[in-house]
């Protein structure tokens, strides 16, 4: 196992998928402290799990983006996606 573990490390796995000492991890409930004032930045491509972002948060949908949940929709209910 020593020899295989080592294979790997040294000639399968380049050097930027070796696993790093600290992990950098991070939520909506970690980033959106009530005390923070900046605007944060991101993108689900709906806006169908805001009720589940934390009360203080609201979350402001570009007028251009404000049918992506429509398109999904819509692309879901398609007849050639009844059946796998």
């Amino acid at each position: 196992m020593l020899v295989i573990n080592c294979f790997l490390d040294y000639f399968v796995f380049s050097r930027e998928t070796k696993q790093f000492p600290h992990k950098l991890v991070a939520s909506v409930w970690n980033l959106s402290s009530s005390l923070r004032s900046e605007i944060i930045t991101g993108f689900s491509g709906t806006n169908d799990t805001q009720l589940l972002l934390p009360i203080h948060i609201r979350q402001y949908d570009l007028p251009e983006l404000q049918k992506a949940g429509t398109i999904v929709l819509n692309n879901l209910l398609k007849s050639e996606n009844e059946n796998y």
